[in-house]
C-alpha cells in the first residue's frame, strides 16, 4: 500500500497530531509494523481470541514452514525464514473408514474438522521448485500479506482419539477420509478466509492478500453515510496513544458514530467527535467491530 498517496484523500477532517501519530502505530491506516516474533505473537493471539463459537486452537509449533513448501530432498538446502503453525479444531467430528484384517468395513469419528494455519515473516518466499516437485503434497493458500507478517491456511482434520486411532492403525489394512475437509473444503466455519484477513488487519499489520468481500446482508446493512455504533476496541488500536485519545476512543464503545467510508483494505473508516474537547477524530477498525445502531 502507498502510504503517502492514501492519507491524502482520506484524512479530511481535524485530528489531534498525537492521535494521527498514535493512530499510524495502532492500526489506522499506516498500520502497525510489529518486528518479528512480536508480529507473529500478536497474529496468534488475535487469531485466537476472534475464533468461532466451538474453535480452539489445538498445537502451536515454531521453526515451521507451510505444508508442500521446499518438500523433501526439493527443500533439504532450505536456510530462509521459517514462521509458526497454528492447529485450529473446529466442533465438526470426521470419520475415518477403514478395512480390518477380516475384511470388515468400518468407520469410526476419531477425527474434528481442522484448519491448519501457517504464519510466515513477510520475506518469506514459496521456492519455484516446490511448485513444480510432483512429490509435494497439497500446499495451503495465502490468505494474508502484511508489513512484517503473512499467513497461509488450508482446511483438514485433526484426529483427537489418539488410543483409538492407534489401535485401528494395528488392525486395519486400508484407510481413508472420505469426509475430510481438506478434500471437500468445507467446515463448518464457512467464511474463515475473509475473517481470518480480517482479524489479522485488525492486529495493525497491514493488507490482506485479497479483497475482503463482505456478505451481502452487511453490504445492505453497513453503507458509508449512515452511523453505526463500535461494539469494541479492536486489538491495539489503543496501543501507543495517549491518555486522551484513548479515553476519548474508549468512550464512543456502544455509542453512534458516523461510517464514512471503507478504505482499500475493507477496513470501516469512523469519525467521532471528541467527548471531552473540540476535536474531531478518525479512526478504521475491522466491520466486525461495528454494527447498525439498534442491532
Amino acid at each position: 500500500m502507498n502510504e503517502s498517496s492514501t492519507w491524502a484523500p482520506v484524512i479530511r477532517f481535524v485530528l489531534t497530531a498525537p492521535i494521527v501519530v498514535g493512530l499510524c502505530v495502532a492500526a489506522a491506516c499506516c498500520g502497525r509494523r510489529g518486528d518479528g516474533p512480536n508480529s507473529v505473537d500478536a497474529a496468534t493471539a488475535v487469531v485466537a481470541a476472534h475464533l468461532p463459537s466451538g474453535w480452539s486452537v489445538r498445537t502451536r509449533e515454531d521453526d515451521q514452514l507451510p505444508q508442500g513448501h521446499y518438500w523433501g530432498d526439493w527443500g533439504r538446502d532450505y536456510t530462509g525464514p521459517r514462521g509458526r503453525h497454528l492447529v485450529l479444531v473446529g466442533p465438526q467430528s470426521v470419520a475415518m473408514s477403514w478395512r480390518a484384517n477380516d475384511g470388515s468395513s468400518h468407520s469410526d469419528a476419531i477425527a474434528r474438522e481442522s484448519l491448519n494455519v501457517w504464519i510466515m515473516p513477510a520475506n518469506y518466499h514459496e521456492g519455484f521448485w516446490s511448485r513444480i516437485n510432483p512429490h509435494a503434497r497439497e500446499p495451503p493458500k495465502e490468505v494474508f500479506v502484511g508489513g512484517h507478517m503473512k499467513a497461509f491456511a488450508m482446511p483438514s482434520h485433526e484426529v483427537v482419539d489418539e488410543t483409538r486411532y492407534k489401535n485401528i492403525r494395528a488392525d486395519a489394512v486400508e484407510m481413508d477420509w472420505p469426509d475430510s475437509p481438506s478434500r471437500s473444503k468445507k467446515l463448518s466455519w464457512p467464511t474463515w478466509r475473509t475473517e481470518l484477513a480480517a482479524v489479522l488487519a485488525a492486529t495493525g499489520i497491514e493488507g490482506p492478500a485479497f479483497s475482503i468481500r463482505f456478505s451481502v446482508d452487511k453490504v445492505n446493512r453497513l453503507r458509508a453515510g449512515q452511523r453505526v455504533v463500535l461494539i469494541a476496541i479492536p486489538p491495539g488500536l489503543l496501543d501507543g496513544l495517549t491518555d486522551d485519545d484513548q479515553r476519548a476512543i474508549t468512550a464512543i464503545v456502544g455509542k453512534p458514530v458516523m461510517l464514512c467510508a471503507y478504505d482499500e483494505i475493507g477496513r470501516a473508516e469512523l469519525e467521532f467527535d471528541d467527548p471531552f474537547d473540540d476535536s474531531t477524530h478518525t479512526i478504521w477498525v475491522a466491520p466486525e467491530f461495528i454494527q447498525p445502531i439498534g442491532g
